[in-house]
């Protein structure tokens, strides 16, 4: 029962105080879903001071499932808090889709050595604590040279369909 079909239904049917209020409900279902999809767009790309290291850690948690799955070690030395001042969501979204392919790396390669199925996540400064550097790195499969290009681009894979997001 979609508002489409409230719709259709309450010109066919004038006056009914179930289909009224259920074409009540629907609109008030769709104007909430509205507001929230709006917060969620104005937030993704709202710039707030974060702790990288922090971010990072929650990123690995979210992966952690898919990493013992394919037996794969994700390994992070901490070290000292950097903090940045942006779009966390974004950065965290991009991390998870990194560390997720870098996962992945491993589907292709069933008989590697599961000792050296590991995922590293390095985070330094420049000597200034000006730019950070985030290093992930894996030794999987690796990435094709001519689509290396095209790998940074909004929904990009070369993954079946229904395997990740790009």
């Amino acid at each position: 029962f979609n508002l489409l079909n409230a719709i259709a239904l309450r010109e066919d049917d004038q006056g009914s105080p179930a289909l009224e209020s259920a074409y009540a409900t629907t609109k008030q279902i769709r104007q909430f879903m509205q507001a929230i999809h709006h917060q969620i767009d104005h937030r993704d790309g709202m710039k707030e001071s974060f702790s990288l290291p922090e971010r990072i850690e929650c990123a690995i948690r979210l992966v952690s499932r898919k990493a013992e799955q394919n037996r794969v070690a994700v390994v992070f030395d901490r070290g000292e808090d950097i903090r940045s001042f942006n779009a966390s969501l974004k950065f965290h979204r991009l991390l998870v889709n990194l560390l997720m392919n870098a996962i992945e790396s491993y589907d292709d390669l069933p008989g590697k050595d599961p000792r050296k199925r590991v995922v590293r996540i390095a985070l330094a400064t420049d000597d200034a604590h000006a730019y950070a550097f985030l290093r992930i790195a894996d030794n999987g499969g690796g990435i094709a040279r001519e689509i290396q290009p095209k790998i940074f681009e909004p929904f990009f894979t070369t993954k079946t369909p229904g395997k990740g997001t790009g």
